[in-house]
């Protein structure tokens, strides 16, 4: 088989693979917005929940505002900044 056709094969996938991705984050988006509607009372995160969420959430903190149910990204960042204070303080052992 010639690179090239290596090549063009490997870009069809890539570009399978990432249109995929695509529609199953869309579909997530919007599963996880019905299902925070349904909630009535507002939702309990766990110092484990909002750790989570940040270490998730930092490296797409810039699309926040498009997936984000469940907090504000302005609460996410609070705890960002807070979470990193205290490793400041007390070391990564405490995270």
């Amino acid at each position: 088989m010639p690179a090239n056709s290596t090549n063009h094969l490997t870009d069809e996938i890539r570009k399978l693979t990432y249109t995929e991705s695509l529609l199953i984050n869309d579909y997530l988006i919007t599963e996880n917005r019905i299902l925070r509607s349904k909630l009535a009372a507002r939702m309990r995160l766990t110092e484990k929940d909002r750790r989570a969420l940040v270490k998730n959430g930092i490296p797409i903190k810039h699309l926040l505002h498009q997936v984000m149910t469940i907090v504000r990204p302005e609460t996410l960042l609070a705890w960002n900044r807070r979470m990193n204070a205290a490793m400041r303080i007390w070391g990564s052992a405490f995270f």
